[in-house]
Protein backbone atom coordinates (compact mmCIF):
# COMPACT_ATOMS: atom_id res chain seq x y z
CA UNK A 1 0.00 0.00 0.00
CA UNK A 2 3.05 2.36 0.51
CA UNK A 3 4.89 1.47 -2.15
CA UNK A 4 1.24 2.04 -4.43
CA UNK A 5 0.87 5.43 -2.42
CA UNK A 6 4.46 6.44 -3.28
CA UNK A 7 3.86 5.77 -6.85
CA UNK A 8 1.18 7.56 -7.62
CA UNK A 9 2.33 10.84 -5.57
CA UNK A 10 5.25 10.83 -7.62
CA UNK A 11 2.86 10.22 -11.27
CA UNK A 12 0.85 12.83 -10.08
CA UNK A 13 4.25 15.26 -9.25
CA UNK A 14 5.46 14.07 -12.88
CA UNK A 15 2.59 14.41 -14.41
CA UNK A 16 0.42 17.58 -13.26
CA UNK A 17 -2.45 17.44 -15.48
CA UNK A 18 -3.61 13.72 -13.67
CA UNK A 19 -4.23 16.45 -10.92
CA UNK A 20 -6.30 19.53 -12.84
CA UNK A 21 -7.81 17.84 -16.08
CA UNK A 22 -10.12 15.31 -13.99
CA UNK A 23 -11.66 18.60 -12.79
CA UNK A 24 -11.84 20.38 -15.70
CA UNK A 25 -15.20 22.14 -16.68
CA UNK A 26 -17.21 24.61 -19.25
CA UNK A 27 -16.56 27.15 -16.68
CA UNK A 28 -12.43 27.34 -17.33
CA UNK A 29 -12.90 26.16 -21.14
CA UNK A 30 -14.27 29.56 -22.13
CA UNK A 31 -11.07 31.97 -20.74
CA UNK A 32 -8.78 29.47 -21.40
CA UNK A 33 -9.87 29.39 -25.12
CA UNK A 34 -9.82 33.18 -25.32
CA UNK A 35 -6.58 33.16 -23.61
CA UNK A 36 -5.09 30.85 -26.29
CA UNK A 37 -6.54 32.43 -28.97
CA UNK A 38 -4.95 35.74 -27.65
CA UNK A 39 -1.19 33.86 -27.23
CA UNK A 40 -2.02 32.58 -30.35
CA UNK A 41 -1.79 36.19 -32.07
CA UNK A 42 0.98 37.11 -30.80
CA UNK A 43 3.17 34.32 -30.91
CA UNK A 44 3.07 33.88 -34.42
CA UNK A 45 4.43 36.82 -35.64
CA UNK A 46 7.06 36.16 -33.20
CA UNK A 47 7.83 32.51 -34.03
CA UNK A 48 8.22 33.79 -37.56
CA UNK A 49 10.54 36.66 -36.35
CA UNK A 50 12.69 34.47 -33.95
CA UNK A 51 13.29 32.29 -36.61
CA UNK A 52 14.80 34.55 -39.04
CA UNK A 53 16.84 35.91 -35.98
CA UNK A 54 18.18 32.30 -35.59
CA UNK A 55 19.58 32.08 -39.21
CA UNK A 56 16.44 29.38 -39.95
CA UNK A 57 13.37 29.24 -41.73
CA UNK A 58 10.06 30.77 -40.04
CA UNK A 59 8.40 27.66 -40.81
CA UNK A 60 10.77 25.87 -38.25
CA UNK A 61 9.86 28.67 -35.74
CA UNK A 62 5.84 27.95 -35.90
CA UNK A 63 6.78 24.38 -35.39
CA UNK A 64 8.25 25.13 -32.20
CA UNK A 65 5.47 27.58 -31.72
CA UNK A 66 3.12 24.35 -32.25
CA UNK A 67 4.63 21.90 -29.86
CA UNK A 68 5.69 24.16 -26.80
CA UNK A 69 2.09 24.61 -25.99
CA UNK A 70 1.36 21.68 -26.30
CA UNK A 71 3.72 19.96 -24.26
CA UNK A 72 3.53 21.85 -21.47
CA UNK A 73 -0.06 20.36 -21.10
CA UNK A 74 1.16 17.89 -19.72
CA UNK A 75 4.48 18.61 -17.40
CA UNK A 76 4.22 22.37 -16.36
CA UNK A 77 3.02 23.65 -13.25
CA UNK A 78 2.30 27.16 -14.09
CA UNK A 79 -0.48 27.94 -15.38
CA UNK A 80 0.17 31.32 -17.40
CA UNK A 81 3.87 30.25 -18.66
CA UNK A 82 3.67 29.79 -22.60
CA UNK A 83 7.04 27.93 -24.15
CA UNK A 84 8.41 28.93 -27.33
CA UNK A 85 10.68 30.73 -29.33
CA UNK A 86 12.41 33.93 -27.45
CA UNK A 87 14.84 36.45 -28.35
CA UNK A 88 17.61 35.10 -26.58
CA UNK A 89 17.24 31.20 -27.69
CA UNK A 90 17.41 32.83 -31.19
CA UNK A 91 20.47 34.07 -30.68
CA UNK A 92 22.07 31.40 -28.72
CA UNK A 93 21.05 29.10 -31.39
CA UNK A 94 22.52 31.56 -34.53
CA UNK A 95 25.60 31.55 -31.93
CA UNK A 96 26.04 27.69 -32.41
CA UNK A 97 24.43 27.01 -35.93
CA UNK A 98 24.50 29.88 -38.38
CA UNK A 99 26.06 28.59 -41.88
CA UNK A 100 24.81 25.14 -40.85
CA UNK A 101 21.31 23.20 -41.22
CA UNK A 102 17.83 22.43 -39.61
CA UNK A 103 19.66 19.15 -38.78
CA UNK A 104 22.07 20.98 -36.38
CA UNK A 105 19.62 23.56 -35.19
CA UNK A 106 16.70 20.37 -34.07
CA UNK A 107 20.49 18.75 -32.40
CA UNK A 108 21.41 21.84 -30.40
CA UNK A 109 17.41 21.85 -29.25
CA UNK A 110 17.50 18.17 -28.64
CA UNK A 111 20.53 18.33 -26.60
CA UNK A 112 19.61 21.37 -24.90
CA UNK A 113 16.36 19.92 -23.64
CA UNK A 114 18.67 16.04 -22.83
CA UNK A 115 20.32 18.34 -20.40
CA UNK A 116 17.55 20.31 -19.30
CA UNK A 117 15.44 17.21 -18.30
CA UNK A 118 18.43 15.47 -16.96
CA UNK A 119 19.18 18.63 -14.35
CA UNK A 120 15.09 18.21 -13.36
CA UNK A 121 15.38 14.48 -12.98
CA UNK A 122 18.43 14.43 -10.55
CA UNK A 123 17.47 18.40 -8.71
CA UNK A 124 20.66 19.83 -9.99
CA UNK A 125 19.12 23.20 -10.65
CA UNK A 126 20.92 24.17 -7.60
CA UNK A 127 23.69 25.02 -10.10
CA UNK A 128 21.65 27.82 -11.86
CA UNK A 129 21.93 29.87 -9.04
CA UNK A 130 25.55 30.36 -9.46
CA UNK A 131 24.53 32.52 -11.94
CA UNK A 132 23.00 35.71 -10.41
CA UNK A 133 20.71 38.61 -11.14
CA UNK A 134 23.64 41.27 -11.89
CA UNK A 135 25.02 38.79 -14.71
CA UNK A 136 21.32 37.55 -16.38
CA UNK A 137 20.64 41.40 -16.50
CA UNK A 138 23.89 42.24 -17.82
CA UNK A 139 23.76 39.35 -20.33
CA UNK A 140 19.49 39.78 -20.68
CA UNK A 141 20.67 43.99 -21.70
CA UNK A 142 24.04 42.63 -23.96
CA UNK A 143 21.39 40.30 -25.88
CA UNK A 144 19.51 42.90 -26.93
CA UNK A 145 21.44 45.10 -27.59
CA UNK A 146 23.18 42.84 -30.25
CA UNK A 147 19.47 41.34 -31.73
CA UNK A 148 18.55 45.12 -32.01
CA UNK A 149 22.30 45.55 -34.09
CA UNK A 150 21.53 42.34 -36.15
CA UNK A 151 18.23 43.65 -37.49
CA UNK A 152 18.76 46.82 -38.34
CA UNK A 153 20.36 45.96 -41.97
CA UNK A 154 17.26 44.38 -42.42
CA UNK A 155 15.39 47.70 -41.72
CA UNK A 156 17.31 49.20 -44.41
CA UNK A 157 16.90 46.57 -46.82
CA UNK A 158 20.42 45.07 -46.79
CA UNK A 159 21.79 41.55 -46.83
CA UNK A 160 24.92 40.19 -45.57
CA UNK A 161 26.12 38.06 -42.79
CA UNK A 162 26.37 39.43 -40.02
CA UNK A 163 28.98 37.70 -37.33
CA UNK A 164 30.22 39.77 -33.74
CA UNK A 165 28.70 42.89 -32.29
CA UNK A 166 31.59 45.47 -33.90
CA UNK A 167 31.70 43.32 -37.19
CA UNK A 168 27.69 43.84 -37.78
CA UNK A 169 28.06 47.39 -37.55
CA UNK A 170 31.79 47.57 -39.67
CA UNK A 171 29.64 45.87 -42.50
CA UNK A 172 26.17 47.61 -41.33
CA UNK A 173 28.43 51.00 -42.82
CA UNK A 174 29.89 49.51 -45.37
CA UNK A 175 27.14 48.37 -46.95
CA UNK A 176 24.98 50.93 -46.01
CA UNK A 177 25.29 52.99 -49.85
CA UNK A 178 22.91 49.50 -50.59
CA UNK A 179 20.05 50.85 -48.49
CA UNK A 180 16.41 50.34 -50.27
CA UNK A 181 14.20 53.36 -49.09
CA UNK A 182 11.29 51.40 -49.21
CA UNK A 183 12.43 48.89 -46.81
CA UNK A 184 13.37 51.56 -44.54
CA UNK A 185 10.44 53.71 -45.05
CA UNK A 186 8.03 50.69 -44.04
CA UNK A 187 10.58 49.29 -41.01
CA UNK A 188 10.29 53.29 -39.51
CA UNK A 189 6.47 53.10 -39.85
CA UNK A 190 6.19 49.72 -38.04
CA UNK A 191 8.39 50.74 -35.22
CA UNK A 192 5.98 54.24 -34.62
CA UNK A 193 3.23 51.77 -34.82
CA UNK A 194 4.55 49.24 -32.66
CA UNK A 195 5.17 51.54 -30.23
CA UNK A 196 2.15 53.60 -30.24
CA UNK A 197 0.44 50.65 -30.01
CA UNK A 198 1.73 49.14 -27.55
CA UNK A 199 1.90 52.73 -25.50
CA UNK A 200 -2.15 53.35 -26.34
CA UNK A 201 -2.38 49.41 -23.74
CA UNK A 202 -0.96 51.10 -20.50
CA UNK A 203 -3.09 54.45 -20.72
CA UNK A 204 -6.20 55.14 -18.84
CA UNK A 205 -8.24 56.44 -21.90
CA UNK A 206 -11.25 56.07 -21.24
CA UNK A 207 -14.03 54.57 -18.21
CA UNK A 208 -15.60 52.44 -20.69
CA UNK A 209 -15.33 48.71 -20.09
CA UNK A 210 -15.35 47.51 -23.57
CA UNK A 211 -13.54 50.05 -25.02
CA UNK A 212 -10.82 49.41 -22.85
CA UNK A 213 -11.04 45.70 -23.24
CA UNK A 214 -10.64 46.79 -27.43
CA UNK A 215 -7.82 49.43 -26.88
CA UNK A 216 -5.97 45.98 -24.55
CA UNK A 217 -6.60 43.31 -27.60
CA UNK A 218 -5.14 45.77 -30.12
CA UNK A 219 -2.39 47.02 -28.15
CA UNK A 220 -1.51 42.92 -27.37
CA UNK A 221 -2.17 41.56 -30.63
CA UNK A 222 0.52 44.54 -32.27
CA UNK A 223 2.86 42.06 -33.77
CA UNK A 224 0.10 40.46 -35.65
CA UNK A 225 -1.36 43.60 -36.89
CA UNK A 226 1.09 45.29 -38.02
CA UNK A 227 2.45 41.77 -39.88
CA UNK A 228 -1.10 42.28 -41.25
CA UNK A 229 -0.84 45.14 -42.79
CA UNK A 230 2.44 45.25 -44.07
CA UNK A 231 1.61 41.75 -46.01
CA UNK A 232 -1.25 43.42 -47.72
CA UNK A 233 0.27 45.83 -48.75
CA UNK A 234 3.08 44.29 -50.05
CA UNK A 235 0.35 41.78 -51.41
CA UNK A 236 -1.40 44.28 -53.39
CA UNK A 237 2.20 45.97 -54.64
CA UNK A 238 2.42 42.70 -55.74
CA UNK A 239 -0.50 42.04 -57.94
CA UNK A 240 -1.34 45.45 -58.77
CA UNK A 241 2.55 46.54 -59.75
CA UNK A 242 3.70 43.21 -60.67
CA UNK A 243 6.46 43.48 -57.75
CA UNK A 244 6.83 44.32 -53.95
CA UNK A 245 9.37 46.77 -53.46
CA UNK A 246 9.88 45.16 -49.85
CA UNK A 247 12.29 41.88 -48.96
CA UNK A 248 9.94 39.35 -48.44
CA UNK A 249 9.86 36.26 -46.48
CA UNK A 250 8.98 33.53 -48.94
CA UNK A 251 7.80 30.57 -49.24
CA UNK A 252 6.51 28.35 -46.30
CA UNK A 253 5.78 25.05 -46.85
CA UNK A 254 1.66 24.24 -45.92
CA UNK A 255 0.22 21.85 -43.92
CA UNK A 256 1.57 19.53 -40.43
CA UNK A 257 5.43 19.23 -39.97
CA UNK A 258 7.25 15.57 -40.39
CA UNK A 259 8.21 13.91 -37.76
CA UNK A 260 11.88 12.69 -37.81
CA UNK A 261 14.50 11.25 -35.06
CA UNK A 262 16.36 13.49 -33.43
CA UNK A 263 19.57 13.98 -35.99
CA UNK A 264 22.75 11.42 -35.52
CA UNK A 265 24.79 12.90 -38.52
CA UNK A 266 24.47 15.95 -41.00
CA UNK A 267 26.38 17.33 -43.81
CA UNK A 268 26.95 20.96 -44.61
CA UNK A 269 29.95 22.82 -46.43
CA UNK A 270 31.01 19.63 -47.96
CA UNK A 271 31.86 17.57 -44.93
CA UNK A 272 30.06 15.10 -43.38
CA UNK A 273 29.39 14.90 -39.09
CA UNK A 274 28.63 12.00 -37.33
CA UNK A 275 27.12 12.13 -33.62
CA UNK A 276 30.28 13.09 -31.47
CA UNK A 277 31.52 15.65 -34.25
CA UNK A 278 28.53 17.29 -34.00
CA UNK A 279 28.52 17.51 -30.19
CA UNK A 280 32.09 19.01 -30.98
CA UNK A 281 30.83 21.52 -33.52
CA UNK A 282 28.45 22.80 -30.98
CA UNK A 283 30.79 22.66 -28.34
CA UNK A 284 29.97 24.80 -25.23
CA UNK A 285 26.59 25.76 -26.70
CA UNK A 286 25.42 22.03 -25.47
CA UNK A 287 25.54 23.23 -21.81
CA UNK A 288 25.36 27.26 -22.51
CA UNK A 289 21.87 27.06 -24.31
CA UNK A 290 19.87 24.85 -21.66
CA UNK A 291 21.20 26.86 -18.75
CA UNK A 292 20.50 30.05 -20.02
CA UNK A 293 16.59 28.44 -21.24
CA UNK A 294 16.51 26.82 -17.36
CA UNK A 295 17.49 30.60 -15.75
CA UNK A 296 14.85 32.38 -17.71
CA UNK A 297 11.95 29.37 -17.26
CA UNK A 298 12.44 29.55 -13.74
CA UNK A 299 12.66 33.40 -13.38
CA UNK A 300 9.25 33.26 -15.30
CA UNK A 301 7.95 31.17 -13.17
CA UNK A 302 9.02 32.93 -10.27
CA UNK A 303 7.18 36.00 -11.39
CA UNK A 304 3.63 33.88 -12.06
CA UNK A 305 3.88 31.52 -9.30
CA UNK A 306 1.32 33.49 -7.37
CA UNK A 307 3.01 33.49 -4.20
CA UNK A 308 3.06 29.89 -3.87
CA UNK A 309 6.64 27.61 -4.33
CA UNK A 310 7.51 26.33 -7.53
CA UNK A 311 8.40 22.90 -8.90
CA UNK A 312 11.73 23.71 -10.17
CA UNK A 313 12.55 19.93 -10.71
CA UNK A 314 9.63 19.59 -12.63
CA UNK A 315 9.71 23.17 -14.66
CA UNK A 316 12.84 21.69 -16.02
CA UNK A 317 11.53 18.46 -16.73
CA UNK A 318 8.82 20.59 -19.10
CA UNK A 319 10.83 22.52 -20.70
CA UNK A 320 13.18 19.32 -21.34
CA UNK A 321 10.72 17.76 -23.20
CA UNK A 322 9.65 20.67 -25.06
CA UNK A 323 12.93 20.66 -26.67
CA UNK A 324 12.98 17.07 -26.81
CA UNK A 325 9.59 16.78 -28.63
CA UNK A 326 10.49 20.15 -31.00
CA UNK A 327 13.65 18.66 -31.76
CA UNK A 328 11.16 15.97 -33.85
CA UNK A 329 10.06 18.33 -35.92
CA UNK A 330 13.69 20.46 -36.28
CA UNK A 331 12.12 22.98 -33.98
CA UNK A 332 14.58 25.83 -32.47
CA UNK A 333 15.55 25.81 -28.75
CA UNK A 334 12.28 27.59 -27.30
CA UNK A 335 11.93 28.68 -23.23
CA UNK A 336 8.83 30.42 -21.92
CA UNK A 337 8.66 34.02 -22.45
CA UNK A 338 7.51 36.87 -20.36
CA UNK A 339 5.59 38.96 -22.64
CA UNK A 340 3.09 36.06 -23.56
CA UNK A 341 3.18 34.77 -20.35
CA UNK A 342 1.70 38.18 -19.09
CA UNK A 343 -0.55 38.50 -21.99
CA UNK A 344 -1.63 35.02 -20.90
CA UNK A 345 -2.20 36.13 -17.53
CA UNK A 346 -3.61 39.54 -18.35
CA UNK A 347 -6.21 37.06 -20.45
CA UNK A 348 -7.77 35.02 -17.59
CA UNK A 349 -6.22 31.86 -18.52
CA UNK A 350 -7.39 29.34 -16.12
CA UNK A 351 -4.63 26.09 -16.75
CA UNK A 352 -2.20 24.85 -18.54
CA UNK A 353 -4.78 24.12 -21.33
CA UNK A 354 -4.58 27.56 -23.56
CA UNK A 355 -1.25 26.30 -24.37
CA UNK A 356 -3.60 23.72 -26.31
CA UNK A 357 -5.56 26.53 -28.67
CA UNK A 358 -1.92 28.26 -28.84
CA UNK A 359 -0.65 25.83 -30.78
CA UNK A 360 -3.83 24.50 -32.61
CA UNK A 361 -3.82 28.17 -33.79
CA UNK A 362 -0.32 27.89 -35.24
CA UNK A 363 -1.02 25.18 -36.38
CA UNK A 364 -4.12 26.58 -38.67
CA UNK A 365 -2.16 29.03 -39.54
CA UNK A 366 0.24 26.47 -41.30
CA UNK A 367 -2.36 24.69 -42.79
CA UNK A 368 -4.49 27.84 -44.48
CA UNK A 369 -1.95 30.67 -44.28
CA UNK A 370 0.87 30.28 -45.22
CA UNK A 371 -0.32 31.50 -48.81
CA UNK A 372 -0.11 34.97 -47.65
CA UNK A 373 2.70 34.19 -44.89
CA UNK A 374 4.90 34.68 -48.18
CA UNK A 375 4.37 38.48 -48.41
CA UNK A 376 5.32 39.31 -45.45
CA UNK A 377 7.97 41.87 -45.36
CA UNK A 378 11.04 41.10 -43.65
CA UNK A 379 10.96 44.64 -42.34
CA UNK A 380 8.15 44.33 -40.58
CA UNK A 381 9.68 41.07 -38.61
CA UNK A 382 12.51 43.48 -37.76
CA UNK A 383 10.41 46.26 -36.58
CA UNK A 384 9.09 43.86 -34.17
CA UNK A 385 12.01 42.30 -33.06
CA UNK A 386 13.51 45.68 -32.70
CA UNK A 387 10.39 46.94 -30.40
CA UNK A 388 10.65 43.74 -28.53
CA UNK A 389 14.48 44.25 -27.59
CA UNK A 390 14.61 47.64 -26.87
CA UNK A 391 12.43 46.77 -23.68
CA UNK A 392 14.53 43.94 -22.64
CA UNK A 393 17.67 46.55 -22.15
CA UNK A 394 17.57 46.68 -18.03
CA UNK A 395 18.03 49.81 -17.67
CA UNK A 396 16.30 49.77 -14.51
CA UNK A 397 18.43 47.13 -12.91
CA UNK A 398 21.42 48.89 -13.79
CA UNK A 399 19.86 52.04 -11.89
CA UNK A 400 18.58 49.82 -9.16
CA UNK A 401 21.88 47.80 -8.68
CA UNK A 402 24.01 51.55 -8.57
CA UNK A 403 21.66 53.04 -6.14
CA UNK A 404 22.11 50.09 -3.69
CA UNK A 405 24.54 47.99 -4.49
CA UNK A 406 27.27 49.53 -6.39
CA UNK A 407 29.45 46.45 -6.13
CA UNK A 408 26.87 44.32 -7.80
CA UNK A 409 27.33 46.59 -11.00
CA UNK A 410 30.94 45.03 -11.90
CA UNK A 411 29.91 41.25 -13.16
CA UNK A 412 26.60 43.27 -14.84
CA UNK A 413 29.46 45.69 -16.92
CA UNK A 414 31.42 43.04 -17.02
CA UNK A 415 29.05 40.27 -18.56
CA UNK A 416 27.53 42.98 -21.04
CA UNK A 417 30.68 44.50 -22.36
CA UNK A 418 32.23 41.00 -23.19
CA UNK A 419 29.03 39.56 -24.55
CA UNK A 420 29.46 42.64 -27.30
CA UNK A 421 32.81 42.98 -27.73
CA UNK A 422 33.72 38.64 -27.71
CA UNK A 423 30.48 37.17 -28.34
CA UNK A 424 27.41 36.39 -26.29
CA UNK A 425 28.88 32.38 -25.21
CA UNK A 426 32.07 34.21 -24.09
CA UNK A 427 30.12 37.42 -22.06
CA UNK A 428 28.41 34.82 -20.05
CA UNK A 429 31.30 32.42 -18.82
CA UNK A 430 33.66 35.67 -17.84
CA UNK A 431 30.40 37.37 -16.56
CA UNK A 432 29.68 34.12 -14.15
CA UNK A 433 33.63 33.81 -13.51
CA UNK A 434 33.81 37.97 -12.08
CA UNK A 435 30.88 37.18 -10.19
CA UNK A 436 32.10 33.94 -8.47
CA UNK A 437 35.99 35.56 -7.83
CA UNK A 438 34.47 38.58 -5.84
CA UNK A 439 31.65 36.20 -3.91
CA UNK A 440 35.22 34.20 -3.47
CA UNK A 441 36.65 37.60 -2.33
CA UNK A 442 34.30 39.23 0.07
CA UNK A 443 34.18 35.46 1.76
CA UNK A 444 38.04 35.23 2.13
CA UNK A 445 37.38 39.22 3.10
CA UNK A 446 34.37 39.32 5.40
CA UNK A 447 33.66 42.83 7.73
CA UNK A 448 34.75 42.16 11.22
CA UNK A 449 33.34 45.29 13.42
CA UNK A 450 35.77 45.72 16.66
CA UNK A 451 34.78 47.30 19.90
CA UNK A 452 36.50 47.81 23.54
CA UNK A 453 34.38 47.13 25.96
CA UNK A 454 34.93 46.51 30.36
CA UNK A 455 32.78 43.83 32.45
CA UNK A 456 30.86 45.22 35.72
CA UNK A 457 34.22 45.04 37.47
CA UNK A 458 36.31 46.77 35.25
CA UNK A 459 37.84 44.30 33.45
CA UNK A 460 38.41 45.24 30.16
CA UNK A 461 38.11 42.63 27.42
CA UNK A 462 38.21 43.14 22.95
CA UNK A 463 35.13 41.77 21.37
CA UNK A 464 35.35 41.04 17.93
CA UNK A 465 32.48 40.41 15.51
CA UNK A 466 32.86 38.99 11.94
CA UNK A 467 29.37 39.50 10.06
CA UNK A 468 29.53 35.99 8.12
CA UNK A 469 31.14 32.68 8.52
CA UNK A 470 34.73 31.69 8.82
CA UNK A 471 35.71 29.15 6.24
CA UNK A 472 39.20 27.99 5.47
CA UNK A 473 39.34 31.09 3.11
CA UNK A 474 38.43 33.66 5.55
CA UNK A 475 40.48 32.40 8.60
CA UNK A 476 43.82 33.96 7.95
CA UNK A 477 42.42 37.00 7.31
CA UNK A 478 40.89 36.74 10.71
CA UNK A 479 43.73 35.78 12.64
CA UNK A 480 45.69 38.96 10.89
CA UNK A 481 42.94 41.48 11.75
CA UNK A 482 43.24 41.16 15.44
CA UNK A 483 46.75 40.46 15.82
CA UNK A 484 47.10 43.92 13.98
CA UNK A 485 44.39 45.18 16.33
CA UNK A 486 46.20 43.46 19.41
CA UNK A 487 49.64 45.14 18.58
CA UNK A 488 47.75 48.69 17.54
CA UNK A 489 45.79 48.80 20.95
CA UNK A 490 47.88 47.14 23.15
CA UNK A 491 49.55 49.63 26.34
CA UNK A 492 52.41 48.80 28.63
CA UNK A 493 50.20 49.10 31.16
CA UNK A 494 48.01 46.41 30.01
CA UNK A 495 50.10 42.99 30.17
CA UNK A 496 46.77 40.70 29.95
CA UNK A 497 44.14 41.36 27.06
CA UNK A 498 40.72 39.01 26.65
CA UNK A 499 40.11 38.62 23.18
CA UNK A 500 35.98 37.84 22.58
CA UNK A 501 35.11 36.45 19.09
CA UNK A 502 31.21 36.94 19.15
CA UNK A 503 30.05 34.29 17.34
CA UNK A 504 26.29 35.34 16.05
CA UNK A 505 26.73 35.16 12.57
CA UNK A 506 29.18 32.18 12.66
CA UNK A 507 27.20 29.00 11.59
CA UNK A 508 29.62 26.80 10.21
CA UNK A 509 33.38 26.15 10.32
CA UNK A 510 35.58 23.88 8.83
CA UNK A 511 38.66 21.75 9.70
CA UNK A 512 41.13 24.10 8.11
CA UNK A 513 39.82 27.24 9.42
CA UNK A 514 39.87 25.44 13.18
CA UNK A 515 43.71 24.88 12.38
CA UNK A 516 44.27 28.63 11.78
CA UNK A 517 41.80 29.10 14.99
CA UNK A 518 44.30 26.80 16.90
CA UNK A 519 47.71 29.63 15.52
CA UNK A 520 45.87 32.75 16.19
CA UNK A 521 45.45 31.32 20.49
CA UNK A 522 49.06 30.16 20.01
CA UNK A 523 49.65 34.03 18.90
CA UNK A 524 47.79 35.71 21.39
CA UNK A 525 49.03 33.85 23.94
CA UNK A 526 52.44 34.34 23.32
CA UNK A 527 51.83 38.30 23.35
CA UNK A 528 49.72 37.76 26.58
CA UNK A 529 46.36 37.79 25.69
CA UNK A 530 43.88 35.09 25.84
CA UNK A 531 40.92 34.14 23.01
CA UNK A 532 37.45 33.30 24.02
CA UNK A 533 34.36 32.22 21.80
CA UNK A 534 31.28 33.82 22.94
CA UNK A 535 27.85 32.10 21.86
CA UNK A 536 28.97 29.48 19.75
CA UNK A 537 27.04 26.92 18.51
CA UNK A 538 27.44 23.35 18.52
CA UNK A 539 29.07 22.77 15.48
CA UNK A 540 31.38 25.26 16.32
CA UNK A 541 32.34 24.20 19.62
CA UNK A 542 32.50 20.50 18.34
CA UNK A 543 35.18 21.51 15.72
CA UNK A 544 37.21 24.01 17.49
CA UNK A 545 37.34 21.78 20.63
CA UNK A 546 38.54 19.04 18.79
CA UNK A 547 41.50 20.78 17.63
CA UNK A 548 42.56 22.87 20.18
CA UNK A 549 41.43 20.67 22.88
CA UNK A 550 41.74 22.42 26.54
CA UNK A 551 43.08 25.61 24.81
CA UNK A 552 39.46 26.30 23.81
CA UNK A 553 37.34 29.01 25.87
CA UNK A 554 33.60 29.77 25.37
CA UNK A 555 30.70 31.71 27.33
CA UNK A 556 27.69 29.93 26.14
CA UNK A 557 26.42 34.06 26.84
CA UNK A 558 26.81 37.40 27.35
CA UNK A 559 25.69 37.20 31.11
CA UNK A 560 28.24 34.56 31.62
CA UNK A 561 30.74 36.29 29.45
CA UNK A 562 32.02 38.51 33.04
CA UNK A 563 31.90 34.79 34.83
CA UNK A 564 34.05 33.29 32.38
CA UNK A 565 36.53 36.37 31.68
CA UNK A 566 37.37 36.14 36.19
CA UNK A 567 37.67 32.82 36.24
CA UNK A 568 40.41 32.97 33.47
CA UNK A 569 41.88 36.24 35.61
CA UNK A 570 41.78 33.85 38.58
CA UNK A 571 43.79 31.17 36.90
CA UNK A 572 45.90 33.40 35.17
CA UNK A 573 46.76 35.13 38.68
CA UNK A 574 47.55 31.45 40.36
CA UNK A 575 49.92 30.42 37.56
CA UNK A 576 51.67 33.75 37.47
CA UNK A 577 51.79 33.12 41.45
CA UNK A 578 53.47 29.44 41.31
CA UNK A 579 55.66 31.09 38.58
CA UNK A 580 57.08 33.37 41.31
CA UNK A 581 57.14 31.05 44.14
CA UNK A 582 59.14 28.94 41.62
CA UNK A 583 61.30 31.54 40.87
CA UNK A 584 62.20 32.26 44.51
CA UNK A 585 63.11 28.63 45.76
CA UNK A 586 66.43 28.26 43.81
CA UNK A 587 67.16 31.98 45.27
CA UNK A 588 66.71 31.07 49.11
CA UNK A 589 68.82 28.03 47.96
CA UNK A 590 71.37 29.84 47.15
CA UNK A 591 71.58 31.61 50.38
CA UNK A 592 71.61 28.74 52.65
CA UNK A 593 74.32 27.55 50.89
CA UNK A 594 76.39 30.46 50.90
CA UNK A 595 75.49 30.78 54.61
CA UNK A 596 76.95 27.13 55.01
Amino acid sequence: MLLADTFRDTLYKRLPFLVWLPKYTMADFVPDLIAGITVGLTIMPQAIAYASLAGIHPKYGLYSACFGGWVYIFFGTIKQITIGPTSIMSILTFTYTHDTNPEMVAFLSFMAGVVVLLLGVFRLGFLVEFVSVPVVSGFSSATAVFMTSSQVKTIFGISYKSGSFLETWRRFFKHLPEYRKWDLTLGISCIIVLLFLRKIGSLNLTNNATLKRILWFISTGRNALVVLISGLIAFFFEKYHDASPFVLIGKIDSGLPKLHLPPTHTEFDGKDYDLVEMMEYLGTGIFIVPIVATINNIAVAKVFSEGKIIDASQEMIALGMTNIIGSTVYGMPVASAFSRSAVNNASGVVTPMGGLWTGTLVLLSLWFLTPFLFYIPKASLSAILICAAVFMIEVHTARLLWKNNKRDLIPAAVTFIMCLLINIEAGLIIGIFTDISMLLYYNARPRINFDRRKTTTGLEYWIFTPCSGILFPAVDFLRQTIVEHVLSQSTESSSLTYIVIECSHIHKIDITAAQGIKSLIHDLKSRGCYLIFLDPNDSITRIISGICKDEFISSPSVNQLERVLNKELDECNSIKSIQKSQEKEPEKSAVVQARF
